[in-house]
C-alpha cells in the first residue's frame, strides 16, 4: 500500500489520503493472537505467550534453569556422572539458544547467586531506538558469593541500542556434596525490549513448566517519523593559543644536537635525552653511580659540604611524592656518629600530606639480630627553604651497616633542589655511602 505524499502547511487533506493512512494504520497495529497476548508497558507494549493449564505430572519433570539434574559423560568404565543445572532455551532477537546445563563443582561448598548474561542489540532505525530486539550473543552462565547480588540490566540506548540482559537463576547451595537449587522459576527464556527497559517473560514462578503456546510472529514496525528541522550551525570558536615548543627530536635524514644525559624516546615519539635516568613518564630518578666517601665533619648539624651532588634533582612547580634509600657501609664503627640526610636548597616548597623518615640502627654486626627502626614525623605545612631533614647514628659496634628512608609528600611553587647529604658527627673515621646500583637512590613522582 503506498501512502499518501507529505503535505505542506496550508495544503489540503484530501478524504482518500485520511483514509489511506488510517488503512495503512491498522495494518501495522499488532494484535493478539492464540499463543501470544499484548502486555502494557511504559514504553508502549511487549508480546507474552499465553500459559496453558499447569501440567498434572510431577512438578520438577520438565524445569529448564531451574532444576537440579545429573547426566552421564561417556561410555562403559569410562563414563563419568555430571551434576549440575538443567539448561533450556532462550529466544532473543532473531537468536534461538540451545543453553547446555551448567556443571557444578561438588567439593566447592557454599551458596552463591547463578545468573545467565545475555548480550542484547536493540532495534534501531535512522539513529531512533525502537521496541524489540534485533539480534543477541550466546548466553553465559555466571555465579557469584551470595552475599552480593545480581548485577544490574544494561539498557540499550541510541544510537548504538547495545545492551546486556542478566536472567536471575535462582540460589544454589552446595554442601556434604549435595547441591540444591531455590529457582527464582522455570521454563523456556523470552527477552523482550521496550524503551527504558528489558523485560523477560515466559518462566513459571514455582513449580513445573507449564505447556506454554507457541511463539507468534513479530509485529510489522510502524512507519517512521518526519525528520525534524536541522539546528542552524554555531559560530566557530575562536584560536587557541600556540603550545610551547617540544623537546629536540631527530628525524630521518637529518641532525641534531641533543643535550648531555640519558638517551630516550618520550611520550609523543620524540628521540631526545634527559639529565636524569627516566622512569615512568614525568618521573624523575637517579642512583649513587659509586661509592661516596663522607669525609666532612661537624658536630652540631649537617653543613652544605656534606651535600651528595650526583643525587640532585630539580623539580619544578608541583606536587611530587620524593623517596629515597640512603646506605653507609660497615666503617661506621663502635663508639662513631653519621649524618645521613636530604636537603632542600632554593626555591619555595613546602611539605602538604602526611610524611617521615625512617632509619634502621644494626645494633651489632651480627646477621641474626635486627637493626632498631626509629620513624620521624615531618609535619604537614612544613616549610622547606633550604631546610635539611636528617638523623644521627652512634654505632654500637662495627661492621653494621646504617639505612635510611625518607618518603616526603612536597609542593613546589617555586623550582627547587633536592640531595642527599652524608658526613660525619666527630672526629672518628671516615665511611662510605654505598654506589651499588639500586641500593642508594632518590626520586620523585608527580602526583
Amino acid at each position: 500500500m503506498r501512502l499518501p505524499p507529505k503535505k505542506r502547511p496550508g495544503n489540503a487533506i484530501l478524504a482518500s489520503d485520511w483514509n489511506t493512512l488510517v488503512d495503512a494504520l491498522a495494518a501495522r497495529t499488532p494484535r493478539p493472537s492464540a499463543g501470544m497476548e499484548l502486555v502494557s508497558t511504559p514504553g508502549g507494549f511487549a508480546y507474552r505467550a499465553r500459559q496453558a493449564a499447569a501440567s498434572t505430572g510431577a512438578a520438577l519433570s520438565d524445569c529448564p534453569f531451574g532444576q537440579i539434574v545429573t547426566w552421564v559423560v561417556g561410555e562403559g568404565e569410562e563414563a563419568v556422572t555430571k551434576t549440575g543445572i538443567k539448561g533450556g532455551v532462550v529466544y532473543a532477537g532473531d537468536k534461538v539458544w540451545n543453553v547446555s546445563n551448567k556443571e557444578l563443582n561438588l567439593e566447592a561448598t557454599g551458596t552463591f547467586l547463578v545468573w545467565l548474561e545475555i548480550g542484547v542489540t536493540a532495534n534501531v532505525e535512522d539513529g531512533v531506538l525502537l521496541p524489540g530486539l534485533k539480534t543477541s550473543t550466546a548466553p553465559v552462565w555466571l555465579q557469584a558469593a551470595s552475599s552480593g547480588s545480581y548485577p544490574s540490566q544494561t539498557i540499550p540506548t541510541a544510537p548504538a541500542g547495545v545492551g546486556k540482559a542478566i536472567v536471575a537463576i535462582g540460589l544454589l547451595t552446595i554442601a556434604d556434596g549435595t547441591a540444591k537449587l531455590s529457582a527464582t522459576g522455570c521454563g523456556t527464556i523470552i527477552l523482550s525490549h521496550c524503551l527504558g527497559s528489558l523485560t523477560i517473560d515466559s518462566r513459571c514462578i514455582g513449580g513445573g513448566s507449564g505447556g506454554g503456546g507457541s511463539v507468534g510472529p513479530a509485529g510489522p514496525i510502524g512507519p517512521t517519523g518526519p525528520a525534524g528541522l536541522t539546528g542552524p550551525t554555531g559560530q566557530t570558536g575562536s584560536t587557541g593559543a600556540t603550545g610551547a615548543a617540544g623537546p629536540s627530536s631527530i628525524t630521518g635524514g637529518t641532525t641534531s644536537t641533543l643535550l648531555p644525559g640519558f638517551l630516550y624516546v618520550d611520550s609523543n615519539g620524540h628521540l631526545t635525552t634527559n639529565p636524569q635516568i627516566p622512569g615512568v613518564p614525568g618521573e624523575l630518578l637517579v642512583t649513587l653511580a659509586a661509592n661516596w666517601h663522607a669525609t666532612e665533619n661537624n658536630v652540631t648539624a649537617p653543613t652544605s659540604g656534606m651535600d651528595i651532588d650526583e643525587t640532585a634533582l630539580i623539580l619544578a612547580a608541583g606536587n611530587w611524592h620524593v623517596t629515597g634509600v640512603l646506605h653507609a657501609d660497615s666503617a661506621v664503627y663502635s663508639g662513631s656518629s653519621a649524618w645521613l640526610g636530604i636537603r632542600f636548597e632554593g626555591g619555595v616548597a613546602n611539605i602538604n600530606a602526611a610524611s617521615s623518615y625512617t632509619k634502621h640502627v644494626p645494633l651489632c654486626n651480627s646477621p641474626s639480630q635486627p637493626a632498631a627502626t626509629t620513624t620521624v614525623a615531618v609535619a604537614s605545612g612544613t616549610d622547606l627553604t633550604n631546610p635539611v631533614y636528617y638523623s644521627a647514628y652512634n654505632a654500637s659496634a662495627s661492621g653494621g651497616h646504617h639505612t635510611m628512608e625518607v618518603s616526603l609528600y612536597v609542593h613546589v611553587v617555586v623550582a627547587t633542589s633536592m640531595k642527599f647529604l652524608a658526613g660525619k658527627v666527630n672526629s672518628n673515621g671516615s665511611y662510605y655511602v654505598q654506589g651499588t646500583a639500586g641500593e642508594t637512590w632518590l626520586k620523585a613522582s608527580p602526583v
